[in-house]
């Protein structure tokens, strides 16, 4: 046993302390990796500008756009060498004709509708990421109403129990305060749900992790809408709708198909008259176009004139049932009113609070609409500017 001792290998002092030292980092880094994970996710901080860039970069939509523009860029000029191969004035059919005339405007025309195209699908990205920001804005008002009403059933539960105790109540009343009170819980757990819904939500649509802890920086706005030139907000939604630039370009190319068409053909052909119909066809749509256009900008415009009006009447109506729910509250610590009654009046202005809420959100939402239908905030067409 002696021997065998002796055989063992002795630890000198430099291995102790390398020892120590690897027991020690695998110690630390065991703890750091522990705070790691039971570390709180780092809130990030969003305004609805950084909302729009990351959304516009992380968005494929907009480079297949892009890549379609591309393509009928090559469409085009493809057109239009082979329209540099016929020579003018050695044309002896119609078919000749629509590849010297016809083929190459049409080329033009979807090659400037997929630009327009282009930059439909970046608005119709920045609408989506302001529809989403503005909905988790929403969302945490209406979850801050229902954090108010769960104190305000705190207060009341706390009145009838007093009262209760002191003998001036019935035990029904404590029942139904208690009852009002889990169901003012209840809503707050629902809308802490379409709180973290919301912000999923945007999330996705700007491209963040889902489970991204976000604080949102940019208000909702309640300043009244601008004096506008409707005029030039109709004619800018005119330029920049993609719908009529079809209908547009459409109409232009049925007409110079029926110009070719006359060249070889008598009115009194069907050629003729088929191309005639095409021609009348593109040219009431085109109409109808510009019209419906026309109509969405001006129904745009009423809708942010009334989603403001219903802020303004909202405010009006917050602060009354504020005021009834304060005096329903002093009735009842009186003597004079009723639970029931403090408890619909309570009912009442949480309801007025989350209108008011649902009020600015649609105004924010009207201007962002306009804003799509025209290509420019109102505030570009206010009178003055």
């Amino acid at each position: 046993m002696k021997g065998d001792r002796d055989q063992m290998p002795r630890l000198t002092r430099s291995s102790l302390l390398k020892i120590v030292a690897l027991v020690s980092i695998t110690v630390l880094a065991s703890i750091t990796g522990t705070a790691a994970e039971n570390s709180e996710p780092e809130t990030r901080r969003l305004s609805l500008a950084d909302a729009v860039s990351l959304g516009m970069g992380n968005n494929p939509s907009v480079e297949l756009a892009r890549l379609q523009a591309e393509k009928s860029r090559v469409g085009l000029e493809q057109a239009e060498d082979l329209a540099s191969d016929i020579d003018g004035d050695n044309i002896f059919s119609m078919e000749q004709a629509f590849m010297k005339y016809l083929n190459p405007k049409h080329a033009a025309f979807a090659l400037e509708d997929d630009e327009k195209a282009l930059l439909d699908a970046r608005s119709g990205i920045d609408l989506a990421i302001r529809q989403a920001y503005f909905s988790a804005l929403l969302q945490r008002e209406l979850l801050s109403v229902r954090e108010t009403a769960l104190k305000s059933a705190d207060q009341q539960l706390a009145m009838a129990q007093a009262a209760y105790k002191a003998g001036t109540r019935a035990k029904l009343d404590v029942l139904a305060a208690e009852s009002a009170r889990a169901a003012a819980k209840a809503d707050l757990s629902s809308a802490t749900k379409d709180y973290k819904v919301a912000v999923m939500n945007l999330n996705k649509t700007i491209g963040l992790p889902l489970t991204t802890d976000l604080e949102l920086t940019t208000p909702l706005e309640e300043t009244p809408p601008e004096d506008i030139d409707l005029d030039a907000a109709i004619n800018s939604a005119f330029a920049q709708n993609l719908g009529l630039s079809k209908a547009t370009h459409a109409a232009s190319l049925a007409s110079l198909k029926l110009e070719i068409t006359g060249r070889y053909y008598t009115p009194n052909t069907y050629t003729y008259r088929q191309a005639e119909l095409e021609h009348k066809q593109a040219v009431a749509k085109h109409n109808s176009t510009k019209v419906d256009v026309e109509f969405q900008v001006r129904k745009s415009y009423l809708d942010t004139l009334d989603a403001f009006e219903r802020i303004s009447q909202q405010h009006a109506a917050v602060q009354a049932a504020e005021e009834n729910a304060r005096l329903a509250d002093l009735r009842y610590k009186a003597g004079l009113g009723t639970m029931a009654e403090a408890l619909e009046v309570q009912a009442r202005a949480s309801a007025a609070r989350m209108a008011l809420s649902s009020a600015v959100f649609s105004y924010n939402m009207a201007r962002v609409g306009f804003a799509n239908l025209t290509g420019k905030d109102m505030r570009s067409f206010a009178r003055g500017e």
